[in-house]
């Protein structure tokens, strides 16, 4: 079980706003939807977005999980 926080932090933004978008993805090129999904706040069908308002620059993932058909791991 891994437990902590997860960051994403775009530089150079310059005061813009932006979506990020998290998922899960195969570990090998060509990357693939995995079947795993994410769960949490800002999340929905196993995909979590999140709009950066201008001057923000890092968004902090909290309660954000993975998902699979057997159990449920912490991030």
């Amino acid at each position: 079980m891994l437990s902590g926080f997860v960051f994403s932090q775009i530089k150079h933004l310059n005061g813009l706003s932006a979506i990020i978008v998290v998922s899960c993805v195969s570990r090998d090129p060509p990357y693939h939807p995995h079947p795993h999904n994410l769960v949490g706040k800002d999340c929905k069908d196993g995909v979590c977005t999140v709009r950066l308002k201008q001057q923000q620059n890092t968004v902090k993932y909290v309660m954000m999980k993975i998902m699979s058909d057997y159990s449920e791991i912490n991030l």
